[in-house]
């Protein structure tokens, strides 16, 4: 008996620590899997499993008011044993499960927990039995996101995001797949170390709200920028991905503004995690003009820059 207990907590100590790693190596800027990505992360730490990450605000009697973005993912055999992006020709070939999720995801708003604002900057956590609201808890949204995908259970997590006047909240929810597969007692404290480490990655990435909405990265954009940190030239990106360099200097522009950087060294910064300078607001990203640099700025008479901010879209799109 001891033995198997040793067995389980090593386990679990395992199953954290590769958890850490893989928030650590979550992109340091707002792109549109960013959640999916999160979520992924999670759901190692009961594998096989789905898991369900959101970033929204909740109100003092369990309802999410706003929801900014809801990512979905899966383990060990469904779908896929790795994180995609939403623009990868597989994303659209994905295991019916985790297609249903989604869109169940996308619509949830009756949490049903209820947790004080003063209470949320430690994370509460536990099955869905456990948590603080009761029946409106087992009757609200959570139950139904995994109804009938083979989910044996589902444990909860919710930490405070930013300022606790804002209410906003990061929600994390793992459901473990298949009838042999339980939790113990180490999971919810397992969860309760990890959610502390991903709320300040996604604190690093999308900003703490308090300037408005996430300027959320095209996946156009996110290529350029990974290529930026490779030390590629404007030129030589736009060889590569076959577009003209005034297309692809359009993208840099943006990237500036979105990401706040005035200078190609601060942009590569961020978007590596090597800086605290928070992304700027939709409103504010508009009023930025990086500063030229040999590096960013082609040559004269090459590239003639558009005026105008780049217009925000639609996170959820795919």
């Amino acid at each position: 008996m001891e033995t198997d207990r040793t067995r389980e907590a090593g386990g679990v100590m395992s199953a954290v620590a590769n958890a850490c790693e893989a928030i650590v190596g979550l992109p340091a800027v707002a792109t549109l899997e960013w959640c999916d990505r999160g979520a992924w992360c999670l759901a190692g730490l009961v594998e096989p499993a789905l898991a369900v990450l959101t970033i929204g605000t909740l109100s003092p009697i369990g309802d999410l008011t706003v929801q900014e973005v809801s990512g979905v993912a899966a383990r060990a055999g469904v779908a896929r044993a790795r994180p995609i992006r939403r623009g990868e020709p597989e994303y659209r070939g994905e295991d019916p499960r985790i297609a249903t999720l989604r869109v169940r995801a996308a619509r949830f708003r009756k949490v049903g927990i209820k947790i004080p604002t003063d209470a949320r900057t430690t994370p509460t956590v536990g099955r869905l039995i456990e948590l603080p609201g009761g029946e409106a808890v087992t009757r609200g949204d959570i139950p139904r996101l995994f109804n009938g995908l083979d989910a044996a259970d589902v444990l909860v997590g919710i930490l405070g995001l930013g300022n606790p006047e804002s209410d906003r909240v990061l929600i994390a929810q793992i459901a473990p797949l298949g009838s042999t597969n339980r939790m113990n007692a180490l999971h919810p404290p397992a969860l309760a170390a990890v959610l502390p480490v991903i709320a300040r990655r996604a604190l690093l990435a999308l900003g703490d709200g308090s300037d408005g909405p996430t300027r959320w990265l095209t996946d156009r954009e996110q290529i350029v920028l990974e290529q930026l940190t490779l030390g590629k030239s404007v030129r030589q990106i736009a060889d590569d991905l076959e577009r003209s360099p005034h297309t692809v200097h359009d993208h840099v522009k943006s990237l500036h503004r979105k990401l706040n950087a005035t200078s190609r060294g601060e942009l590569v910064a961020r978007a590596l995690g090597h800086t605290s300078t928070a992304p700027l607001s939709a409103a504010k990203a508009a009023m930025v003009e990086p500063k030229p640099t040999p590096q960013s700025t082609p040559a004269e008479g090459q590239i003639e820059s558009k005026p105008g901010a780049s217009i925000p879209i639609n996170r959820n799109q795919t």
